[in-house]
């Protein structure tokens, strides 16, 4: 419903970019989209250290990785998962990679500028955002920000700068 709700309130948006794990929100989000304003554009954002849809969108070929090394624990997936390959594989307008570091960063822009905290997978969109600064310049944006699943040592980590 998140993504119906982006497209229903906001008439001048071109694009949403969406933090994929596993990608159902992406592809509910794609879903959306296509019904009620075809004219959005849906990007998507993993974690580098776990980004096999990433790469295998890429590769144009499923990918397994040996690991999901990322303290984003919501986007920790090692491989493309049969119920959302296709649809992001046919649907996103672009999809990106971030490093840890762009992660704790927006999670500390959250907390510093909207006072929202955000648990790695939540803050991804605005790293996506960030990440895809040149191409949605001067377009209207929607971010993804859910989840407040941070534990107490990882969120320290990045409020200190460790992260």
């Amino acid at each position: 419903t998140l993504g119906a709700e982006i497209c229903e309130q906001a008439p001048e948006l071109d694009a949403v970019v969406v933090a994929v794990g596993g990608g159902s929100q992406a592809v509910g989000t794609l879903t959306a989209a296509r019904t009620l304003r075809p004219s959005v554009a849906v990007y998507g954002v993993q974690a580098a250290n776990a980004a096999a849809i990433h790469d295998s969108l890429h590769a144009k070929t499923r990918l397994t990785r040996e690991s999901a090394d990322t303290f984003a624990d919501g986007l920790a997936t090692r491989a493309t998962y049969d119920l959302t390959w296709e649809a992001l594989r046919d649907g996103l307008a672009g999809f990106v990679a971030v490093p840890e570091s762009a992660i704790a960063d927006s999670i500390r822009v959250l907390l510093r500028t909207t006072h929202n905290l955000a648990e790695g997978a939540g803050a991804a969109g605005l790293a996506g955002l960030f990440a895809l600064r040149d191409q949605l310049a001067g377009k209207t944006v929607a971010i993804v920000l859910s989840g407040s699943n941070i534990d107490e040592v990882t969120l320290r980590r990045v409020v200190t700068g460790d992260l």
